[in-house]
């Protein structure tokens, strides 16, 4: 799960060698963090709202030195690795590039291939198309995995044998949540529900959510109403047991090798078991489940991509019977929805799951 968001410092990064240092200060935002030991910046961006990220870059120099240029780049990419099988395994990757843009840095050159001692700086901004992915970041898998990613690289440069080389580099990613929904969606929508049958439709059950958009790290109360046995059932007027149920979140990945390959695979995100409390009659019974939504970046948004593409679908898995029959002749009952997951806007804080 991401830690809680924090609106104090701006992020930074920097380097430092032999009296040199290079640094990226961002400005505005918060900050979200990725893996264990990684605080990166945090920006969404909306329809209303795209965002700008802003940063500064700076060059400290204690004392003249050789060198000849600051560039900071910035990269908006989608990225898949996969494994592809020829006489031996070997991994390649594809690009689908959204933004690129390049600044150097004005600097006091006393001469040629000279930098005097003196700390300089470049103000530099990138606008954040909202219909552009989010940030994503997969974990590793046998069949590939894959990243959408906004960085931030400041190399202070040399020439060496005829061309500029970095000595110095600092590196920064930015996390970014980019949403489209209006704000129209996110009021007085119908709820979701989603029926199936057990038992060759003798027992009617549907799976009811409270709207369309759930959103990330939101308790969301999910209701199942199960229907009794129809009159057309042997087991008519016999109780409906559930003897075990799990709620599941999974991720459904699609990635495209450059080759043409494609590689499917799923995970499953969260798996909450139920294992009590369910109603005991012959029906017709509700009983509702509250469930805690994961947070980015422990799951992503839906996102398309050359490269390749994240759903989701959740799941409630049941082992049913009838009163009357032994625990060995229970049926094993799955049902499933699928939602679109969208990042939610600014105002709300944090991503949402949203059915289409």
């Amino acid at each position: 799960m991401s830690r809680p968001l924090s609106m104090s410092a701006p992020a930074a990064v920097d380097a430092s060698s032999k009296g040199m240092r290079v640094s990226i200060q961002f400005h505005g935002g918060s900050t979200i963090a990725c893996g264990s030991d990684s605080i990166v910046p945090l920006f969404y961006s909306t329809l209303e709202s795209p965002a700008v990220i802003r940063a500064t870059a700076t060059l400290e120099v204690d004392e003249e030195c050789s060198g000849d240029e600051v560039e900071i780049n910035y990269k908006a990419s989608a990225t898949y690795k996969a494994p592809v099988q020829t006489e031996f395994t070997m991994n390649i990757k594809g690009e689908d590039i959204y933004q690129r843009k390049r600044w150097t840095m004005d600097m006091n050159r006393p001469s040629t291939g000279k930098i005097a001692a003196g700390r300089y700086s470049k103000d530099v901004s990138a606008t954040i198309d909202p219909l552009w992915p989010s940030s994503v970041k997969m974990a590793p898998h046998a069949k590939g995995f894959g990243w959408v990613k906004y960085v931030f690289t400041v190399n202070f440069n040399k020439l060496r044998l005829g061309a500029l080389a970095p000595v110095l580099t600092a590196s920064q990613e930015v996390w970014v949540l980019n949403s489209t929904l209006p704000t129209s969606l996110l009021q007085g929508v119908p709820p979701l529900i989603a029926q199936t049958s057990w038992k060759k439709s003798t027992i009617p059950v549907s799976l009811t959510l409270p709207s369309e958009t759930l959103t990330m790290g939101q308790l969301v109360p999910v209701k199942v109403h199960m229907n009794p046995f129809t009159d057309k059932s042997k087991y008519r007027g016999q109780t409906i047991d559930v003897l075990k149920a799990s709620f599941i979140l999974r991720e459904h990945i699609l990635g495209n090798a450059p080759n043409g390959q494609q590689f499917k695979y799923t995970r499953d995100v969260i798996s909450v078991p139920i294992t009590e409390g369910w109603p005991h009659s012959t029906g017709p019974w509700e009983k509702t489940v509250n469930l805690t939504m994961p947070t980015s970046p422990q799951v992503s948004p839906t996102t398309t991509t050359k490269c390749f593409k994240i759903s989701y679908s959740i799941l409630l898995v049941m082992k049913l019977k009838a009163g009357s029959q032994k625990e060995k002749k229970a049926d094993d009952y799955e049902l499933q929805v699928v939602p679109r997951h969208e990042p939610e806007r600014i105002g709300d804080g944090l991503p949402a799951y949203t059915v289409a």
